[in-house]
């Protein structure tokens, strides 16, 4: 070892202290707790709803506020990629056993099993319908989500959290069911967040993550404030017919890969393969065993708690921070 190890360069040092505060964010997370058990799914709707299941709102101290953004954005977003490819795996499930029809036939697939309330309520009147449930006595304008949210916490049962956790969990045994379940979450969130975005740079540049072939949570979000006042079900063919063109551009560009899930031909799509819904990624659970690996956090019976030497360790690490 040298006596003497020169100072990282700015970049490594700059990685070594974002892990450091997001480090720091977990134990203050576990030493507010209370009796919350702290596991993946707490940790994400902590972030994202801003509060325990109790009520009691996180207190962030100042050096982890941008830290505490960057996780809230993070739940916003695979929110989002989680609702669009909801729709898309019920598409390839139809497919599946057709293998091969047109988008036209999904669509009014959709539209018959729910005796054709797709094309006569809005997407207005479905955003309504989220300010309704969230006591908004008013029709949605972008400017009431700070309301919608308020209306709307983790523990509500048009929540986000909610409608994912019905759609993972096989209770909505109906293919269109799934589909209105995953619009409705992507609507639920436009309404709740749709301000995000515009809350300051780093928030404005998280939300435009996506790249060219994808929508970002921005770029969905400016559609479907282009498509408001378009049927629901002319919202979801506008929506899967995008999808598609999505995957095949992206699978285009995997070339000689094949990664292709479906081919458009003749005016027809053709089954080639199932896809999957998406897993969140688990950040969390890997900083939370090294934790335990390391003595600064303990599983006692229902919490995960700080022992003395984690909360000297959080202490150091603010005060290093400040």
């Amino acid at each position: 070892m040298q006596p003497n190890p020169p100072e990282p360069d700015a970049a490594v040092r700059e990685v070594h202290l974002s892990r450091t505060r997001t480090l720091t964010l977990i134990f203050e997370a576990l030493s507010q707790s209370g009796t919350e058990y702290m596991n993946d799914l707490a940790w994400r709707n902590l972030h994202f709803y801003g509060s325990f299941s109790d009520g009691r709102d996180l207190a962030v101290p100042e050096p982890l506020a941008d830290t505490a953004l960057v996780w809230r954005m993070d739940q916003q977003r695979e929110l989002h990629v989680f609702s669009l490819p909801a729709m898309w795996v019920e598409l390839l499930e139809w497919l599946r056993e057709r293998r091969t029809a047109t988008l036209g036939e999904w669509v009014e697939e959709l539209a018959s099993r729910v005796e054709g309330m797709l094309s006569e309520v809005t997407i207005q009147e479905l955003l309504d319908a989220v300010a309704e449930v969230a006591g908004v006595e008013c029709s949605f304008e972008p400017r009431l989500a700070g309301r919608v949210r308020d209306g709307i916490n983790r523990n509500h049962p048009a929540s986000e959290s909610n409608i994912h956790i019905a759609l993972l969990d096989g209770s909505l045994e109906d293919p269109a069911e799934r589909v209105g379940a995953a619009l409705w979450l992507s609507l639920v969130l436009y309404a709740r967040t749709r301000d995000w975005p515009s809350e300051g740079p780093v928030a404005a540049d998280l939300a435009a993550v996506g790249g060219p072939r994808h929508w970002s949570v921005e770029s969905y979000f400016r559609e479907v404030d282009r498509r408001r006042n378009s049927s629901a079900l002319g919202f979801l063919a506008w929506l899967y017919q995008n999808l598609v063109r999505q995957h095949l551009s992206v699978a285009m560009s995997k070339l000689p890969l094949d990664t292709f899930m479906l081919l458009y031909e003749d005016g027809a799509l053709h089954y080639r393969a199932s896809d999957q819904l998406p897993s969140l990624s688990d950040r969390y659970g890997i900083m939370l065993d090294v934790s335990w690996d390391l003595g600064w956090a303990i599983e006692i019976p229902d919490a995960i708690k700080l022992t003395d030497l984690g909360e000297r360790s959080r202490a150091e690490a603010l005060r290093m921070l400040s």
